[in-house]
Order: C-alpha cells, then structure tokens, then sequence
C-alpha cells in the first residue's frame, strides 16, 4: 500500500516538474513572435483586406506603420494625403475615438492607387496623440503631389467613351479604376461600394444611382446630373464636381474634403452627419453653389469656400445621435463647423445655425438668417 502511494506521488511530481518546464520554455522560447510596436486599435482598411481586425498603429520616423493580422504596411507620411479624428465621451466615464486618413499607395498599373484606413480605440487619448503625431511631421514635409498619383484628367477627348461592354463589367464587379465614363448614362443604377478611383465621369446621368459607400477619390464629376442619388458614405475626396446637380441626393457621412463643387447645385440635399462619422467638408470649394433647404446638420465645413452661396433655409444646427460602440452606447452631439469659412456674400436667410460654430468665419456682405446683412470679416 505505501509503494503505491509512493508511486502514485512520484507520478504527480513528474507531471508538475513537465508543466514548470514546458511553461518556462514557452516564456523564452525564440520561435515565439515579439510584441509589435505601437498602441492598439481596431483596424478597418477601406480597400483590400476590409476585415475588421487588430493592429497596431504607430509612427515610426517618417513613416506610419500598420501592422496587421497578415502584413504590416508602412505609409510614408508625406504620403498621407486626408486626415481626420474624432473622440467622444461614453457613459460611465469611458471613451471612443478614431482615426480616418488617406494615403497613397504604391503605384500599379490597373490597382488603384490610395487606400484608407479607420483606426478605432477605447482610448481617447492614443487617437491624440496619434493624431498630433501625424500632424507634426506633415508639417515638416513636402508631401507628394496628389494629381501625379491619380491624375485630374484621365485620358484624351480624343478617345473613345465607355462602350456597353465596358459598362456592363463595371455594373457587374462594380470596379472601374480610372476609367473613362465620359456621358454614360448609369440611371438607377446600382454602384453601391463601387471602385471608381479616378475615373472620369463627367457629363454622366447618375441620377438615382446608389453609390452609396462608393470609393470615387480623384475622380471626375464634372456636369453630372446626380439628383436623387444615394452618396451616403461614399468617399468623393478631392473629386471634381463643377457644376454638378446633387438636388435631392442622400450625401449623408460622405467624405467629400477638398473637393471642388463650385457652381454645384444641391437644393435639398441631405448632407448631415450620420452615426460617429461627420461629413467632411473641410476646404471643399462651394462657392456660387446652391444649398437652399439643404440638411447640413453637424457638418465640418472648416475653411470651406462658400462665397456667394445661396443657403437659403438651410439647416446647419448641431444634431443628436445615439450609437453603439464597443464601448457602449454613446451621444453624441456634432455641431456644424464654420470656423474659417468663407461665406461672403452668401445668402443665409432663414438657414438655421443654432449651435454652429463660426470663429473667424468671413461674413462680409452675408445675408444673415434674420435678414440683416453682416459685415463681420469686411475689414480684414
């Protein structure tokens, strides 16, 4: 009987001594692979591996580097070419922040050629200092031009427009980088997360189309009838749209930062922010365009150009929104942004600006929502 205790003990150690080892050679053990730089966020690419993962985002010298589940991407930052950040205060003293920017990518000859990346955290203040992070270096660098990247006029008035072949593909794989879709009549139809880097849609019925989350950076919308379009989402970052006819059309959460919508019209269009994504129309041109009755609740319009626009009932107060993060449920209360906007000569006549923020904006000769003409910004 004490034989078999004994053994029995003897056993048990030899378990014991098995897992001490096996649990200090895993603690040292070489093959495993060292912690990655950077602090953690939760990672969504715009283009490509669009799945929601783990990263780590960090800056590294001159370079942003993302390093993902399969790959690690670096990002010069002179190659960043749209930057955007927002932090919120949860319930129960928690935060929710990201950060949205653009950035170029390697050129290929059929890929496109820029990418985004949406990096969320828990963490209010790594979304800071990640952000001013990124800014500090741009300042310090010269950048690439962005129309070498993806070039404003994509090929010749000599050519040949789209043919039906050629629209039929696109409708079907909903991709068509810098093509050209010059006239193309697209009427209803359904481009929803369609890929049209830098294709050249000038003149084009759009009208009805869904575009909703579409990626259209770089791309030509010169003249194009797009009334009743759906653009939630989309991404429209320096696109060209002179001209164009946005009456009635959904533009709700769009990106549409340093675009050029001068002569735009957009009665009635909804352009408000949606959820814990503002519509960024921070620098885009709009002057002379028509936003009469237009929803632009909790927009970012700063150093937006709106001379001579025509905002007539606009609605540009703040807004309320309750989401879902995975810190909880947030509210969140965006206001619209005017700060160093150009509003001279616009007419703003019964527009609502309740909550709008308008430090340094120029509102010489503006018609204010009261009737009374401003002459605040006239002396500078």
């Amino acid at each position: 009987m004490k034989q078999k205790i004994l053994g029995t003990l003897a056993l048990l150690l030899s378990i014991l001594l098995t897992k001490l080892v096996y649990a200090q050679g895993s603690a040292s053990d070489p093959s495993e692979p060292p912690e990655l730089p950077g602090k953690e966020f939760t990672c969504v690419l715009a283009l490509g591996d669009r799945e929601e993962q783990s990263c780590r985002v960090s800056v590294v010298s001159q370079d942003v580097v993302i390093s993902l589940k399969y790959q690690t991407i670096r990002v010069p930052i002179r190659h960043i070419f749209s930057l955007n950040s927002q932090v919120f205060k949860v319930a129960r003293g928690r935060d929710y922040g990201y950060i949205y920017f653009g950035f170029i990518t390697e050129p290929k000859t059929r890929a496109n050629r820029t990418n985004f990346l949406h990096a969320s955290t828990k963490y209010e203040q790594e979304v800071v200092s990640l952000h001013q992070q990124i800014i500090d270096q741009l300042r310090n660098s010269s950048g690439v031009s962005f129309s070498e990247i993806v070039p404003l006029q994509t090929s010749s008035a000599s050519e040949q427009t789209a043919s039906s072949e050629q629209i039929n593909h696109l409708l079907k794989t909903k991709t068509c980088i810098r093509c050209d879709l010059r006239s193309v009549n697209l009427a209803s139809a359904n481009l929803f997360d369609a890929n049209l880097e830098g294709a050249n849609l000038q003149g084009a019925n759009l009208s009805r189309a869904n575009l909703e989350n579409a990626y259209l950076v770089g791309a030509i919308l010169d003249g194009a009838n797009l009334t009743n379009a759906k653009l939630n989402q989309a991404k429209l970052i320096r696109t060209s749209m002179l001209n164009v006819n946005l009456e009635r059309s959904q533009l709700q959460s769009a990106n549409l930062q340093r675009a050029n919508l001068a002569n735009a019209v957009l009665r009635n269009a909804q352009l408000s922010s949606s959820g814990d994504r503002k519509t960024d129309l921070r620098f885009v041109n709009l002057s002379n365009a028509d936003l009469s009755g237009a929803g632009i609740e909790g927009v970012d319009l700063v150093g937006a150009n709106l001379q001579d626009a025509n905002l007539k009932g606009a609605n540009l107060s703040d807004k309320k929104e309750e989401v879902w993060t995975d810190s909880g449920y947030i509210f969140i209360y965006p206001v619209t942004n005017l700060s160093y906007a150009n509003l001279s000569g616009a007419n703003l006549s019964n527009a609502n600006l309740k909550n709008a923020i308008l430090y340094q904006a120029n509102l010489c000769r503006a018609t204010m929502p009261d009737g009374t003409v401003s002459n605040q910004g006239c002396q500078r």
